[in-house]
């Protein structure tokens, strides 16, 4: 049964994210009878779902909602900004009660908002009372009966499941109904299982709900139970004379009614025939498309391919050193078998930005509210997939970056109109693949950032000397230091000196990079690097002295070999490569090996738009390497992303080339 709560959990959550989305929406584009539609059925899913798994608040809040949306979509125009906002409300406690741990101070609220929801409900009770003529035209216009076969599997009950509690709520939205149940299926007392479900039953009803909705009530058992839904009739078969009997005697002739030749031409026949066998069709096909895996599961999945790249990197060395032909020819179809699997495995743990992206606008709109400015979010890209690890450890940064937008960037509607600008402010977010790295941009058209605003609390601050001379650059590395704000007043929303140094520290932990462009008066972009997985990288391995280290493919621009003696005649560790010249870093130096005095090689890699040489002594082979943590104890370590055990099973650390770039700046000045 915990089992099942944890799915009906699960399910519930993707719910709620689309109630979340379809009430911004209706904010941004206006009252719709497909948006209130779409809220009306995800409140009634959630309903249907908390009755059946016994989440009893749950199931009385959404009761309440579903009774406001039932009455609103009678008469769009009583949609009002008090509703809206008490559907938020829920929306943030249904959050909270889709819990198997619930706190008495969640009930208390619980208890508060459900009152206030039921004086909104008797606020439209009036107005519904007075439009009686004109929802009856409508109902007449829109209500259809349906013919609903429903026959559970006998071991239903073990999966946590009531049938009548499925019933019931299908008698909930008719306006009328005729139920048979059929009982001949019950065995005898001594052959008798109370654990088993023997009862199934036949349902005309009369309603002015969708299909889509009376499919919704059995959203949680389509696959537990025998289920035929056909319309049947755009009037109330309910109401012909002596239609109940007649019903009544087709079930005691057979097992199922024959609804087909009671209520329909032989023309309807047909059509409800083709209409059956196509949704019968469509339901095949649909059953083998999707299937839910559990994370843990995919993560056990990418542990055991990553091992198995390890051990086939092994197997090739060992073809390579013993130089049998048939151990190479396998070894290399193991390699591409390995290959495939390796990225098939690791598509599976791609999603899309687009799964995060409601926190985004629910942000945006409930800031811009509490600050009374106009924001515009637009999103471009979010089709674009991440490792699931990697969108959960961004998550807090983008929310992060978007609060600052609208809190440092984005100026009132009265200022903004005095500078030129619209009143109302914009704040993109866009995504896209760059080579095996995926960049998103957080941008606003908002103040952007005062730099020597940005000066001035750097020294106040202690963090610059007075008479420092930095560049635009430097002064908005700034910004990432601990504790420093640029806020004059603390608020609810900034101000307090912590965030951005945790933003980049969180983006640092997925093997990512920030960079910042500003234009004061215009906006600011944030544009954030990174890795497309983090389990398995393409490297190359290089060595130093007898150690062997791994430089990642995504940064290298070229290689050249290069004398000794180039270095020794360079100045201020810079060095002349294809007639430019550019700064290095001398690894062997750097980890304090003794000097080299014969051949090298520069490898040029890539560091916020600079080419920098990073020096080192041979250059092994490309790799796919398999990262290993480090460990806690070199957690402050960051000049290494991990380590990699290589064919030979000799150890090779992973370089940050970005942060070795770092370091040695910070070292010379």
């Amino acid at each position: 049964m915990q089992d099942i709560n944890k799915i009906f959990i699960e399910e519930g959550n993707e719910l709620v994210s689309d109630l979340e989305s379809h009430l911004i929406d209706l904010e941004a584009s206006g009252v719709s009878s497909d948006i209130v539609n779409g809220i009306f059925r995800v409140m009634h899913s959630l309903k249907g779902g908390s009755s059946m798994f016994g989440f009893t608040k749950l199931d009385e809040l959404t009761h309440n909602l579903e009774s406001i949306y039932n009455k609103v979509r009678d008469d769009n125009s009583k949609l009002s900004q008090p509703i809206i906002d008490v559907t938020f409300k829920s929306v943030d406690l249904i959050k909270e009660l889709l819990s198997e741990d619930i706190s008495k101070s969640i009930l208390k609220q619980s208890d508060k908002l459900i009152e206030e929801i039921r004086l909104v409900v008797d606020s439209l009770e009036g107005v519904v009372k007075n439009n009686t003529t004109k929802t009856q035209e409508s109902s007449s216009n829109t209500s259809k009966s349906y013919y609903i076969l429903f026959k559970p599997n006998q071991d239903i009950l073990a999966n946590g499941t009531n049938p009548l509690y499925i019933v019931e709520e299908l008698l909930d939205i008719a306006i009328d109904y005729h139920v048979v149940a059929r009982t001949k299926e019950i065995p005898s007392l001594e052959k008798l299982n109370i654990e088993n479900s023997y009862t199934w039953w036949e349902i005309v009803i009369f309603s002015d709900v969708d299909r889509e909705e009376i499919d919704s009530v059995f959203m949680f058992v389509e696959d537990d139970a025998k289920i035929i839904i056909e319309e049947i009739s755009d009037d109330n078969v309910l109401t012909i004379p002596n239609i109940i009997d007649v019903i009544d005697q087709s079930a005691e002739l057979g097992d199922y009614i024959d609804y087909k030749h009671i209520f329909s031409s032989n023309s309807d026949k047909k059509e409800a025939s083709n209409r059956s066998e196509q949704k019968n069709s469509t339901t095949k096909k649909n059953q083998i498309l999707n299937i839910k895996v559990d994370t843990h599961k995919l993560d056990n999945l990418i542990n055991l391919v990553s091992e198995l790249v390890t051990a086939q990197a092994r197997f090739r060395v060992y073809a390579e050193k013993e130089g049998n032909l048939e151990f190479t020819a396998i070894s290399e179809e193991i390699t591409k078998i390995t290959t495939r699997l390796r990225d098939t495995a690791f598509s599976i743990t791609l999603i899309p930005i687009e799964s995060i992206l409601i926190k985004f606008k629910r942000l945006v709109r409930d800031l811009s509210i509490s600050q009374s400015k106009d924001v515009l979010f637009v999103t471009e890209g979010t089709e674009t997939e991440l490792d699931k690890k990697i969108i959960e450890t961004i998550d807090e940064p983008i929310l992060h970056l978007i609060r600052n937008s609208i809190d440092h960037g984005i100026e009132s509607a009265e200022e903004r109109k005095k500078l030129g600008k619209p009143e109302k402010g914009t704040i993109k977010l866009k995504s896209f693949y760059s080579g095996s790295e995926v960049h998103i941009q957080i941008s606003d058209d908002g103040a952007g950032i005062n730099l020597e605003k940005v000066r001035a609390k750097a020294i106040s601050k202690g963090i610059i000397d007075k008479d420092a001379k930095l560049s635009e650059k430097e002064l908005i590395e700034l910004i990432w230091a601990p504790g420093f704000s640029t806020a004059d007043a603390v608020s609810d929303v900034s101000g307090r000196g912590v965030g951005m140094d945790v933003v980049k520290k969180k983006i640092g932990e997925v093997r990512g990079d920030i960079e910042i462009k500003t234009q004061e008066g215009k906006g600011s972009t944030f544009t954030l690097r990174l890795p497309l997985t983090l389990s398995i990288i393409d490297g190359l391995i290089v060595s130093v002295a007898k150690d062997y280290y791994i430089i990642p493919l995504t940064v290298i621009s070229k290689i050249h070999r290069i004398e000794h003696s180039a270095l020794d005649q360079s100045f201020n560790d810079l060095i002349v490569v294809d007639g430019e010249q550019i700064p290095y870093i001398y690894l062997r130096e750097y980890f304090s090996y003794e000097e080299n005095i014969g051949v090298e090689h520069i490898v040029i890699v890539e560091y916020e738009n600079q080419k920098v040489g990073i020096i080192v002594d041979n250059i092994v082979a490309e790799y796919q390497a398999v990262l290993k943590p480090l460990g806690k104890h070199y957690k402050k370590i960051n000049i290494f992303t991990g380590a990699s055990i290589l064919g030979d099973g000799s150890l090779a650390l992973v370089l940050d080339t970005n942060m070795i770039v770092r370091e040695k700046t910070k070292a010379i000045k």
